[in-house]
């Protein structure tokens, strides 16, 4: 009789362990399949940021060729010799250049040329938070390097103050540190990750820096005489 409970018990136990091994294979390929999902999507999105980024560089270089064009164009409008050795059709297009007034609307590169220099240039250094979208406030606080005192938690700790239970849910705030010292930003973020951790962790506080490719060259600025 007790062999027979021993042998019972033997195959409950081999029968329970399969399944559980059977389990947790299955979970484990679930999860693994996940994972590499998850690096395809990441990859993709940032081949699709590259060619987006891409795309603009050259739609801004030909919009330049086409204003030096036009400049050329018009600048030998009264000069037949100018044009004499182009074809019929040649000039035909660089009238049409020259007459159509293409409505170009500009963009953030045409501010800011530097951008199209690297990849990179739109790309957070430094990035914490949960990413929250799908808000209706959005505040933004900038905040830089400071020698004497910095009033950034301060200023954060009015703002939440002021921000109901519904409110802290349909809102974020995006702190934006303009410094391109790493080791200063991340003591800035060490020090608010300590001091708004629940803010941070719910979704509500972000904290972005940039690249140094962000911004321009300021070595080589003009004088101007304001």
């Amino acid at each position: 009789m007790r062999l027979r409970h021993g042998t019972a018990a033997t195959a409950l136990a081999f029968v329970t362990s399969f399944l559980s091994l059977s389990w947790y294979t299955a979970w484990q390929n679930g999860k693994e399949k996940l994972v590499a999902y998850q690096h395809e999507f990441h990859a993709l999105k940032e081949r699709l940021r590259v060619a987006e980024h891409r795309t603009l560089q050259r739609s801004s270089e030909l919009n330049t060729i086409l204003e030096q064009f036009r400049r050329a164009v018009a600048m030998s409008n009264g000069s037949r010799e100018a044009l004499s050795n182009f074809s019929d059709d040649t000039k035909k297009l660089l009238k049409d250049l020259t007459n159509k007034n293409v409505l170009q609307v500009p963009n953030i590169y045409h501010h800011l040329p530097h951008l199209l220099n690297s990849e990179e240039s739109l790309q957070p250094a430094v990035q914490v938070g949960l990413g929250r979208t799908g808000v209706s406030l959005v505040m933004g606080i900038p905040t830089v390097k400071r020698k004497v005192k910095s009033y950034l938690g301060e200023t954060l700790h009015s703002l939440i103050d002021k921000l109901s239970p519904e409110e802290m849910l349909d809102s974020v705030i995006v702190i934006f540190v303009g410094e391109t010292d790493l080791d200063h930003v991340q003591h800035v973020v060490g020090d608010l990750e300590k001091e708004f951790y629940t803010d941070i962790n719910s979704g509500l506080i972000e904290i972005i820096s940039p690249p140094v490719a962000y911004y321009p060259d300021l070595t080589n600025l003009k004088e101007t005489s304001g």
